[in-house]
This record gives structure tokens, C-alpha cells and sequence, in this order.
């Protein structure tokens, strides 16, 4: 039995071409930027009425729906997976790899 503590070692940054890979999706890349945006987090249901509005499905239910099933199965898992954000109940925040990735955003803007 060994009773030294387990220490957490950092992570390796992500690649490059996984940067990519997760911004190049823009609904992933403005959710990342509203996360990062958002002192605190961000709460998840006012993440998916910000991201229906800013690609213009605002008005029909349908359409949260379909906004709420995209982010819960598709661009959330992709993001948190990475590390890039995490989700604990319904806030979203960024993760360890967030800055690697907001980082890669940064640079690639200014290209």
C-alpha cells in the first residue's frame, strides 16, 4: 500500500490539428467564446437561447429543441472531452485546454 499522495500532473496541451478540428465547427467556436466571455460560466439553457439567436432560429420551439439536443449530444461531449470546457449541472465552464484552444483562436483571427 502505498500512502505517498497522487499528485495531478498537468496535461499535455492539445495538438494543433485537434485545435482545429474543435473550432471548426462555428457553433462550437462562438460557444467557446461565449463561455470565455461570461465571468463565472455560463449557464447551459442561456447558452443554447444565445446560440439559436445568433444563427437566427429564435422564434420556434422546434428549433430550441433542436438547439438543446445539438449542444447536449454533439458540440458540449466534443468540447468537454478535450477538456476544453466542463459541465457541472447546468453551468458550463472552461476547462483545463481552454486557454490552448482560445489561444489557437486568437492567432488563427488574426491571420
Amino acid at each position: 500500500m502505498n500512502d505517498e499522495p497522487t499528485v495531478d500532473r498537468p496535461e499535455e496541451p492539445l495538438p494543433i490539428d485537434t485545435c482545429a478540428q474543435l473550432l471548426s465547427n462555428p457553433v462550437r467556436t462562438e460557444l467557446l467564446t461565449m463561455i470565455s466571455a461570461a465571468d463565472g460560466g455560463l449557464r447551459y439553457d442561456h447558452a443554447v437561447t444565445k446560440l439559436a439567436d445568433q444563427f437566427g432560429e429564435t422564434d420556434d420551439h422546434d428549433a430550441r429543441e433542436r438547439w438543446e439536443l445539438l449542444l447536449h449530444h454533439v458540440h458540449v461531449p466534443k468540447l468537454a472531452d478535450a477538456g476544453v470546457i466542463e459541465r457541472r449541472e447546468n453551468q458550463l465552464r472552461l476547462g483545463d485546454q481552454a486557454d490552448v484552444v482560445l489561444d489557437f483562436l486568437d492567432e488563427a483571427s488574426r491571420q
